[in-house]
């Protein structure tokens, strides 16, 4: 049985053997930049629109051009 195997293996090979392929991948190295960059505009631009969200829902537009301005 294991010489049926072993010629059943030795059969399915290829005729010639392909020299090994080192497959090189250059990276993106400035990931943790990038994350805080995106991170700083996020929170930058969430709280100065909630900000004014919430001055505007009190009804007062004086009061929303003086926390835009603070």
């Amino acid at each position: 049985m294991a010489t049926l195997i072993h010629n059943i293996r030795r059969s399915r090979r290829p005729s010639h053997e392909y020299p090994p392929y080192r497959h090189l991948e250059k990276h993106f190295e400035s990931a943790e930049i990038v994350r805080d960059i995106i991170l700083g505009l996020s929170d930058g631009l969430t709280v100065p629109f909630a900000l004014a969200a919430g001055l505007s829902s009190l009804g007062d537009s004086q009061l929303v051009i003086y926390g835009g301005v603070a």
